[in-house]
């Protein structure tokens, strides 16, 4: 999209779609990167910076800037594009397309009627404080930018089948397109322009989900060119999906009430049915997102199984010179002291093991519905399960030499069976949390 341009007047001449333009306004900040938000004083939210294409514009970008500039009072550099979202607006269709900047010099933000404040805030706080989901959505792929590169990795897992059906799918559509426009009077339909473009950002779009965040918003705004007749049939086919696919969930009850929606004349009202497949479409790619979401936590356990099982090899390499006795870990405990680093060093290993395999476990066991936001702290949680699996290891030991779990029978001379207690302790919290009771009392 980008050095693609076109005069305002020309792309704002439709009275049937709305063309908006904003930006994704960027700062660090202590090391950390911060996007503006701004709270608008007529609606009582918080949003973007973002608004329509006025007659002075000379293209998108000049646009975006300006309306960046009078939100926030920040001149932004253009970078590249963001992305762009579609909703319904006054009854007529709005697409809004985002331009990523960096935010320069000094700000000369006053407060006016429309705009109260504005802030500068982490991705993640971010997500939180915008009122739109769809804006939370344009934010998605920056709050998992943030992870660290092995976890980024793990997204390229099948990105490749994903990319292969997505051009299928642009190609195939950009004929059913054609032969709408020939269906029409003569002259380009009001709504070709924006599906075109939207259609070309998700040919070029490197970002495997955004390409179908845009391809599917084409998808709906195409309906403007669809008869009352081919609509119906839409609709008919829609309602089934919804009710599989959107089970107990609001997005549900929402769209079925939008597909009841009729006209005067007893045809579906077209507007209705494009905020019905947008529900369809969030939750489809809010369900892909969880998946990679936990993807990206067994990628990191599986690496951290992987150090862990590397580390431990080495350690009992190390105790016995590379040759394992006979009476295999049962004598290990006595060939060190209770003060000895590497021994305190193997049950933090196997502790960790222990938390690893359990978080696998969970992960396979948990249903992905859970909330987004909740995901991503869950993603950032599991790089400290092995971690805090093997310090309640190394608690539950010492404690077992305190003798404060004088309801654990075990023998301190045998290693094998100390490994088996630190590998449990990671495995489930019961052993630390009584060893916290005994401390406590």
């Amino acid at each position: 999209m980008e050095g693609k341009k076109a005069g305002a007047n020309n792309l704002s001449s439709s009275n049937a779609v709305i063309l908006a333009a904003g930006g994704l306004l960027w700062r660090w900040h202590k090391g950390v990167r911060e996007i503006a938000v701004v709270y608008r004083n007529r609606y009582k939210d918080w949003t973007l910076p973002k608004g329509k294409l006025q007659p002075a514009d000379p293209d998108l970008q000049a646009a975006a800037q300006r309306e960046v500039k009078e939100e926030t009072g920040f001149d932004g550099e253009i970078t590249g594009f963001a992305g762009c979202i579609c909703y319904e607006h006054e009854g007529k269709p709005k697409v809004v397309l985002f331009w990523e900047m960096m935010a320069k010099g000094q700000s000369s933000f006053q407060e006016s009627e429309e705009v109260g404040k504005y802030a500068w805030l982490p991705v993640a706080q971010a997500m939180h404080r915008l009122d739109y989901p769809k804006e939370r959505d344009l934010l998605r792929r920056y709050a998992d930018e943030e992870l660290t590169w092995f976890l980024r990795s793990f997204k390229m897992w099948g990105i490749f089948f994903r990319q292969r059906r997505l051009a299928a799918s642009i190609k195939a559509f950009r004929v059913e397109v054609q032969r709408r426009f020939a269906e029409q009077v003569p002259g380009a339909p009001p709504w070709a322009d924006a599906v075109e473009k939207l259609l070309d950002l998700a040919k070029e779009e490197k970002d495997i989900d955004a390409g179908w965040h845009y391809f599917n918003a084409a998808h709906r705004l195409a309906l403007y060119g669809l008869n009352d007749e081919e609509r119906e049939a839409v609709a008919m086919s829609l309602r089934p999906e919804v009710e599989k696919k959107l089970s107990s969930s609001w997005r549900q009850k929402a769209a079925l009430s939008l597909l009841d929606q009729k006209t005067k004349g007893g045809n579906i009202q077209v507007e209705c049915l494009i905020e019905a497949m947008s529900m369809r479409d969030e939750h489809s790619e809010n369900l892909y997102h969880r998946i990679y979401l936990i993807s990206v936590q067994l990628g990191v356990l599986a690496v951290s199984l992987i150090v862990t099982i590397a580390l431990m090899c080495f350690s009992l390499g190390f105790f016995f010179g590379w040759k394992l006795p006979l009476n295999g870990l049962a004598g290990l405990e006595a060939q060190c002291t209770t003060s000895s680093l590497p021994f305190f060093g193997l049950v933090f290993l196997f502790g960790a093991l222990g938390a690893t395999l359990t978080t696998c476990l969970s992960l396979l066991r948990s249903p992905s519905q859970s909330p987004i936001p909740e995901q991503l702290l869950a993603t950032h949680i599991t790089l400290m399960r092995p971690l805090l699996g093997g310090v309640a290891a190394v608690a539950v030991y010492i404690s077992l030499k305190a003798g404060l779990l004088d309801f654990v029978q075990v023998k301190l001379d045998n290693g094998a069976v100390i490994f088996a207690l630190a590998f449990a302790s990671g495995f489930t919290e019961r052993l630390l949390m009584g060893a916290m009771e005994k401390i406590l009392k």
